[in-house]
This record gives C-alpha cells, structure tokens and sequence, in this order.
C-alpha cells in the first residue's frame, strides 16, 4: 500500500471519529433539552394543581360561609349571598352570579382595568384560574345597557368553562342566570350563545343602537332560547370566555326579568 493510500485512509478514519463525536454532542444536547423540557412541563403541571386546589378550598369556604340555600324572594328561587362578608375579604367584590345546574357560582369583582383579575383571586393572590370579573368600564349597579363579565374556561370545568354546556344546548332552551349585589336581586333569562372570532369586538357596555345589538345577537345565536321580548329598555347581561380551543370566544347574552330589592 502505497503513502497516498495510508494517508487517504487515515484521512477517513479521522472522519468518522469526528462524526462519531458530533452524533454523540447532539444526541447529549438533545436529551439535556428533553429533560429540560420534561422538567418544566411537570413543574407547570404541578403549579397548576396547586392553583386549582387553592381556589377549590377559597370557594369551598365561600359557599360554606355566603351562600345560604332558602328561598329569600316569593317570585323566584334566589339563594341568599352574604355580599358583606365577601366586600370584608376584597372590597372588589361588586356582586355574585349563580347559574342553576352548573358550577357557577362565584363573586364577581371589579378592577380599574380587565387585566387585574386574570390571575389572581378574590384574595389577590396569584392564582392561573383568575377570577370572575366585570368589565371595568360598566357601573355595578348593572344599570348599563350591557353590563359584561369575564371568566376563564378552565380544563378542569372551573369558572366560566360550563358556558360551553349553554352554547351547546346541554341546558336546554331556558336557562336562568341568578346576579345579586348589596342592593338587589336579578333574574336573567338567557336568549343567544354563540361562538367568535377574537377578533371581533362584541363587548360594548354602552349601545348606541340597541335594537340593532339584539337583531345581530339574536341572528348569532346557535340555540333557538325561550325569552321574552328584548326592547329598547332591555337590559342585557353578556358573558364571556373561551372556547375549548382557545381559538374563538364564547359568549352569552341574557335579558333581565327579574329585579327586586334584597331583604
């Protein structure tokens, strides 16, 4: 064998041994990554359950100290919230919102702006579950033409996450919403739920057509609802979250039926 030959082959040799050393750096790196990654998505798993157990013991501990199951009115069936107690712990709180044979049953707050309440809780701790909150350009007496709230859906079927059951029909075609505050007692009776796009700016709390917001509501609607006649002194409740994708918001729309003085 000749030198050119000898040097072509140790030439060769050195190769593979340089290619040998590479596959073996990205084959560590690459598994340094996984373990990385896989590091971080149980620590998100974990933080996760601990945010959604924290809020089940804080209303677990609501429902066991405001919420009272008795009739306090003769027309309809509200139960009786101490708003009080909820104000002494945050005084946010403007409010609280029931919908029968669903979850929903939380205090609704209020910030100087929509982005306070998306992570923390009624004890302004940090919390991925946020809080259920209304807009903060609405008056919380409800006395706007739209009075807006917001909720995450959460996976684990907390907050907001049974409006998808509304849009879907599971509730069938009346479907109340029960809202109370220091003052009064409401009855909603919801009339359209639909998807959109995120886009789309549907949450006006102040309608300068009315008529013209319930006509393009009621055309959205992807569940033909029972409920009275909307007009021009209607008030309306609209309620908002995401869809299961977290690509297009669902929302719920409900008329005002029922309005009276708490006990």
């Amino acid at each position: 064998m000749g030198r050119r030959d000898r040097r072509r082959r140790n030439n060769y040799s050195k190769r593979r041994i340089h290619i040998s050393i590479s596959k073996k750096i990205f084959l560590i790196l690459l598994l340094f990554l996984l373990c990385g990654v896989f590091v971080f998505s149980t620590y998100t798993l974990i933080e996760r359950q601990k945010d959604n157990n924290s809020q089940a013991i804080i209303f677990e501990a609501i429902q066991q100290q405001v919420v009272e199951n008795r009739i306090v009115d003769q027309t309809k069936d509200f139960n009786y919230i101490d708003i009080d107690k909820l104000i002494q712990e945050n005084n946010d709180v403007i409010g609280f919102i029931e919908i029968p044979n669903t979850s929903i049953s939380y205090p609704i707050l209020q910030s100087t702006d929509n982005s306070y309440y998306l992570d923390k809780d009624i004890t302004k701790n940090y919390n991925i579950n946020g809080s259920i909150f209304m807009d903060f350009k609405n008056s919380t007496d409800f006395s706007d033409d739209n009075t807006v709230i917001f909720g995450h859906n959460m996976h684990n079927g907390n907050m907001f996450n049974p409006l998808q059951k509304i849009v879907k029909g599971n509730l069938g075609n009346e479907v109340y919403i029960n809202v109370c505050t220091r003052e009064y007692n409401m009855k909603y009776l919801v009339y359209s739920s639909y998807y959109n796009e995120p886009t789309i700016d549907p949450i006006r709390t102040d309608l300068d057509d009315k008529e013209a917001f319930i006509d393009e509501t009621l055309k959205k609607s992807l569940v033909q609802f029972n409920h009275p006649k909307l007009s021009e002194d209607s008030h309306i409740l609209t309620l908002s979250t995401c869809n299961m994708t977290g690509k297009k918001r669902t929302i719920v729309h409900a008329v005002r039926t029922i309005k009276v003085g708490r006990e």
